[in-house]
């Protein structure tokens, strides 16, 4: 059996996707590890949705809005 916390449609965005999974960054800025999947079948977008491309800001995947809001968080821990 498996549970998924999020699954995603062909109109969600890569703002959505990454709404889903930013807890779990938040948890890995706090020392915990993190795990995010994409799965699906050949072709169904799981590539895009990882690296997004480089037509607009819109279209970035998650590798670059995790490593962001990661280095973001680390910058606000230490201005505190």
């Amino acid at each position: 059996t498996f549970t998924f916390d999020a699954v995603h449609g062909p109109r969600s965005t890569q703002a959505d996707v990454f709404e889903s999974v930013k807890n779990i960054v938040e948890s890995v800025a706090d020392g915990y590890n993190g795990t995010i999947v994409a799965y699906g079948q050949t072709g169904s977008g799981k590539t895009h949705t990882v690296f997004g491309n480089d037509d607009s800001t819109a279209n970035v995947g998650l590798v670059e809005r995790c490593l962001q809001a990661l280095f973001r968080s680390i910058a606000m821990s230490h201005a505190e």
